[in-house]
């Protein structure tokens, strides 16, 4: 995974709430069969919402399919986490985000399994861990296995001043859903607390 930490929405993307394995898994093969595996056909989040197989795979597999003001943000997560992880590349064409595959390898990786997609997931969050300010504490909080409730919410607090800080993010309510998955995910790595 390459990242480039100098981008000021990285941390909003690197760690949001639809950053789950069955939904990286679901749009990683969307990509594949959108794109028939070439690295040259690019695609936007509206030409996969579009796409017939995405249409009919979402009700297979999600019994309750996002709402429609949800599914920007269902395809365009995982774009944005596949974008600054390098699986992906992006340009930006008559101000729309066109992406296409970089790491057609990784594609590939993650869409064969959930357990694939969580893997990525710990990786990433271990990876992000060991550059956030706030890093240690997550994995202070997800290993000790005396958290408490209080611990909890000083996280999130931190997690809050993290993103205002690292972000363009100012409401109070966002933070602690997109640190939310980061926690879950490393709490189940290490059989800890989320």
């Amino acid at each position: 995974l390459s990242y480039d930490f100098s981008e000021k929405s990285f941390y909003s993307h690197a760690i949001d709430q639809k950053l789950l394995p069955d939904v990286i898994c679901f749009i990683s093969e969307i990509i594949i069969l959108f794109t028939k595996g070439r690295t040259d056909v690019g695609f936007s989040i509206k030409e996969l919402n579009n796409f017939d197989v995405f249409k009919d795979e979402i009700l297979n597999r999600f019994s309750k399919p996002p709402a429609p003001r949800e599914i920007d943000k269902f395809v365009g997560q995982p774009l944005d986490l596949l974008f600054i992880t390098g699986v992906l590349k992006r340009t930006k064409v008559s101000g729309r985000k066109v992406y296409s595959i970089n790491s057609l390898e990784m594609m590939e990786f993650l869409k064969t399994s959930d357990t694939n997609a969580l893997n990525f997931l710990i990786n990433h969050f271990l990876k992000l861990s060991s550059h956030m300010s706030i890093g240690k504490e997550v994995l202070s909080y997800v290993q000790n296995s005396s958290s408490n409730t209080q611990d909890l919410k000083k996280l999130q607090i931190n997690f809050r001043k993290f993103f205002f800080a690292h972000t363009d993010i100012k409401k109070d309510y966002e933070p602690p859903r997109k640190a939310n998955k980061m926690i879950n995910v490393l709490a189940y790595y290490f059989s800890g607390k989320g």
